[in-house]
C-alpha cells in the first residue's frame, strides 16, 4: 500500500469499525465512476490530463466528503483508490509538493522517499500483473484454438569476453661467457753460459751421418 495514503481506519465517535471499512472498500471499488463528478468539482485536484496530476494534502478528503455529501469513511475510500491509480504514481515520482482542496501547494507538505518508494513498487507490481494477465489471455486463446504459443527466442550465449595473457616482466638470462683462453706461453731457451768444446769433438760432429729414413715399400721385406 502506498505510504502517500491516508491509512487511518480508527472509527469516528459512534461508529462501528466494520461498517467503516466495509465503506472505505466499497470507495475504493467504485472511484472510477465518481471521478467524472470528482473532475467537475475540483477541476485542479483531480484533472483529465494525466500530466497534471498532483500529489493531494490528506485535507482533499474532508472537503470531497463535504462537497460530494458522501460519509467521511466513503471519501476516503474514493481518494485512497484514486491515490493507487498508476497516472497519480507517477505524480508522487515527478512532483515534490502536495496539493490542498483548491489546487494549491500547501506549505509544509511535501513528498517524501517513502512516498517515492512505494509509489515505484505500485507501478512494478502493475506492470506485472499487466504481463500476467497478457499471458495468461495468449495461454487461453492458444488453447482454444489449438495452436501452440511458440516458444520465446532463446537468448544466445556470449561468452564473457577473456583478458589478454600479459606475460609477466622476466629478466633476460645472462650470457654466458666464453672459456678463456689459454695463451701459449712462448719457450725460450736461454743459454747461461757458453760451452767450449774440444776440437776432436768438433770434428766428429761434422764427420757424423745420418742414415736415411726407410720407405713403406722396405719395411714390408
Amino acid at each position: 500500500m502506498i505510504a502517500d495514503l491516508d491509512t487511518s481506519l480508527s472509527p469516528e465517535p459512534g461508529e462501528d469499525k466494520t461498517a467503516q471499512k466495509a465503506e472505505i472498500s466499497r470507495g475504493r471499488r467504485e472511484f472510477r465512476q465518481h471521478l467524472p463528478a470528482l473532475r467537475e468539482r475540483f477541476p485542479l485536484v483531480f484533472p483529465e490530463d494525466i500530466k497534471a496530476v498532483k500529489p493531494l494534502h490528506h485535507s482533499v478528503t474532508a472537503a470531497v466528503a463535504q462537497a460530494m455529501g458522501w460519509t467521511f469513511p466513503f471519501a476516503r475510500g474514493v481518494v485512497k483508490g484514486y491515490k493507487l491509480s498508476i497516472p497519480y504514481c507517477h505524480a508522487v515520482l515527478r512532483h515534490r509538493e502536495r496539493i490542498g482542496p483548491d489546487g494549491e501547494p500547501v506549505a509544509g507538505s511535501t513528498v517524501d522517499d517513502a512516498d517515492r518508494f512505494s509509489a515505484r513498487c505500485r507501478i512494478d507490481d502493475f506492470a506485472r500483473h499487466k504481463k500476467e494477465r497478457r499471458e495468461r489471455g495468449q495461454a487461453e486463446a492458444a488453447q482454444v484454438s489449438g495452436v501452440p504459443i511458440p516458444p520465446p527466442d532463446p537468448v544466445p550465449f556470449v561468452p564473457p569476453p577473456i583478458p589478454p595473457t600479459v606475460p609477466a616482466d622476466e629478466p633476460d638470462p645472462e650470457p654466458i661467457p666464453p672459456p678463456p683462453v689459454q695463451q701459449a706461453v712462448p719457450t725460450q731457451l736461454t743459454l747461461k753460459k757458453a760451452v767450449a768444446l774440444p776440437t776432436a769433438v768438433r770434428a766428429d760432429i761434422r764427420s757424423i751421418t745420418v742414415a736415411a729414413p726407410l720407405r713403406k715399400d722396405r719395411l714390408g721385406r
